[in-house]
């Protein structure tokens, strides 16, 4: 037990881009890192839509627990797009003044985390196919993903740059694609 707890071994938050590491100790990156594998483990040749529906249930999980951590309501992490549209973040936060584009696209990934992924039924079947029928479309939802986790690290470090501690973490997980 006490060489799986070796801090040589674990990836914590700091170290988390150390992907040779049997655990990462920091969930929202794992669901992110899951979701990354997972879609790179995909081809043209073995994708199906239903493999799309879980990785992008991992890419809202780590959005979740990102913005989750952060900020709770009653003690409780709210839907995703409350956080962006409800001023659960500093006022000065606008995701749709910021950049319009990532809002939809946001609020497009939302709807489908929330509507297919949290809460299946079969009528919602034929949604997830028309969403997630090519991988061009799910890539575009990983895209979609990264892009606000380096808008919500870009707020995070006052609408400065990433400082270099935190970019150096997320440059081999968000840039290198």
């Amino acid at each position: 037990m006490s060489d799986i707890l070796d801090q040589e071994k674990i990836a914590v938050a700091a170290t988390a881009t150390a992907l040779n590491y049997p655990f990462i100790v920091n969930l929202q990156l794992d669901d992110w890192v899951e979701a990354k594998n997972k879609f790179g483990a995909l081809n043209r040749e073995n994708y199906h839509w239903s493999k799309g529906i879980q990785i992008v249930n991992l890419l809202g999980n780590s959005l979740t627990k990102l913005f989750g951590m952060h900020y709770l309501l009653d003690g409780r992490t709210p839907a995703l797009r409350n956080y962006v549209d409800n001023d659960f973040f500093d006022k000065k936060w606008d995701l749709e003044a910021d950049d319009s584009i990532l809002y939809k696209r946001f609020v497009n990934l939302d709807n489908l985390h929330k509507d297919i992924t949290k809460h299946t039924a079969v009528a919602k079947v034929g949604l997830a196919r028309k969403e997630l029928e090519t991988l061009e479309q799910l890539a575009w939802h990983r895209e979609t993903t990264r892009k606000m986790w380096l808008w919500f690290l870009k707020k995070r470090a006052g609408n400065q740059a990433i400082p270099n501690d935190q970019l150096i973490e997320f440059q081999e997980l968000f840039e290198k694609d």
